[in-house]
């Protein structure tokens, strides 16, 4: 009798405790977080990174008139330097942004606007040298140029899906940029004949621009982080600027004899497809929260 109320004993002890250690266990779980996370409504926000652009760049010096019909294909010739480069205008942006979201289930669907300022520059230095075989006129072409970008800015739509505490959503719209173009150009005689020199000449231009963008990006709420917040999230946005195709052009009078012909001017063109690349962090205040 003793043997079989030891025996109860053991198995109440045994499945007595497995029953409270399952029960245990399934307390011990971490709630899950962001549950019932709302993207619906309203949010302000601030954003920083660096942008790197990616420009084709085409500059031609050209002549007219031509000293004594020097047209030929034994002197000089149009354009007398066509030179193409890359320019690559790198810098940090910052600034902020503003937006509204429609949550659909997991489907939310946005519109978004921002303003960063841009430091973003490119300085590039070239030269050539110019001849005729008619008139002894060697000459040195000297040629620089800097490129700013000051200021981005966009409008667009968005596309995510909504995971947990995740918004994973694609991106596109218009954008706009300040960009600010500065040149010198001047050419040296060489052979001690003043022929086709120049005085330092420079010149200077400003635009606004506009295009297209495309991109994507992730945005969590900081609950994923632990902090207790249900209204601030951080983002992870990377976007592609098109800015379209800027061309600027002066003339700078030739200071010499040009070959007895008066009135000789060069003509400086430069065009550039702009482009550029940004990678940015922000933060979001979204006034919603949890359903």
């Amino acid at each position: 009798m003793k043997k079989h109320l030891l025996a109860s004993f053991a198995l109440l002890a045994m499945f007595g405790g497995s029953a409270m250690a399952a029960d245990m266990a399934v307390k011990a779980r971490p709630a899950p977080i962001c549950v019932g996370c709302d993207w619906n409504g309203w949010y302000v926000g601030f954003n920083v990174g660096g942008s790197i652009g990616r420009d084709r760049t085409d500059n031609t010096v050209t002549m007219a008139p031509f000293p004594n019909g020097l047209l030929n294909a034994a002197s000089l010739a149009n354009p007398l330097s066509a030179l193409s480069s890359t320019r690559t205008p790198a810098g940090a942006v910052g600034g902020g942004q503003i937006g509204f979201n429609w949550q659909v289930g997991s489907w939310v669907f946005g519109l978004e606007g921002d303003y960063d300022a841009s430091g973003q520059r490119d300085n590039v230095a070239s030269s050539a040298f110019i001849a005729s075989n008619t008139v002894v006129a060697p000459a040195r072409l000297s040629y620089t140029e800097e490129q700013k970008i000051k200021w981005l800015a966009t409008a667009r739509a968005r596309l995510g899906w909504a995971q947990d505490c995740f918004l994973w959503y694609v991106t596109g719209g218009g954008a706009w940029g300040g960009l600010d173009s500065n040149y010198t150009f001047q050419v040296q005689d060489l052979a001690g004949v003043a022929n086709f020199g120049t005085a330092p000449a420079n010149a200077s231009f400003g635009s606004t621009r506009s295009g297209w963008t495309v991109g994507g990006g992730v945005e969590t709420s900081l609950a994923w982080f632990g902090l207790p917040t249900k209204n601030w999230s951080a983002k992870l946005e990377y976007l592609y600027v098109d800015l379209g195709t800027v061309t600027n052009a002066f003339v700078v009078p030739v200071t010499g004899g040009c070959g007895g012909t008066a009135g000789c001017t060069y003509t400086v063109t430069n065009s550039a497809r702009i482009r550029d690349n940004i990678i940015r962090v922000g933060l979001n205040y979204r006034f919603g929260g949890y359903r």
